[in-house]
């Protein structure tokens, strides 16, 4: 399925989105949800000022964080096993 934006201001809604969603994800990184380490935030990168997100926010987003790494998980099996224990 294509998605035709006309104009900039279809754009700048695409990358509010995007925006928001990386966000949320820093929130949940900085709350320890299954993060082992500094080392392993990757998201700080994206988000120069963080923003505290709902419990429920950080919750949906780490379950699907959650479900993408078990999915890779079954597809690569043993990949990536030594980066988590």
């Amino acid at each position: 399925m294509r998605f035709k934006v006309q104009g900039t201001r279809g754009i700048g809604l695409i990358s509010g989105t995007n925006d928001s969603s990386i966000v949320s994800k820093r929130s949940v990184e900085r709350n320890g949800y299954a993060i082992k380490s500094v080392e392993h935030q990757f998201f700080r990168h994206f988000v120069k000022k963080p923003v505290r997100r709902a419990p429920l926010i950080n919750l949906g987003y780490f379950i699907r964080m959650r479900a993408i790494e078990r999915a890779v998980d079954q597809v690569l099996p043993g990949k990536f096993q030594s980066e988590k224990t």
